[in-house]
């Protein structure tokens, strides 16, 4: 593999009332791309989420180009939430 080989990487990050977590998954995500030299995404899925976790990814989304969210107005599950975001 030549070290020009920068591999693209699509991170699914499940999300339901993760407000105060969130910042820090997505903080670590974004360092750890940088530190092995990934071109990455970040694909939150905000699962119907009560609290701030949408306005939370919305603010980093404005920082950070590779972050996408799919909101979901009520909760599908961690794993119909996964798939879409495979999808």
């Amino acid at each position: 593999v030549s070290p020009s080989f920068s591999p693209k990487v699509s991170v699914i990050v499940p999300a339901l009332n993760e407000e105060k977590n969130i910042p820090k998954v997505i903080t670590e995500i974004l360092r750890g791309f940088e530190r092995i030299g990934v071109n990455g995404e970040i694909v939150v899925i905000n699962d119907g989420s009560t609290d701030g976790t949408g306005r939370v990814v919305r603010e980093f989304m404005n920082q950070h180009s590779l972050i996408r969210m799919i909101e979901h107005t009520t909760s599908h599950g961690v794993g119909a939430s996964y798939w879409e975001g495979v999808k």
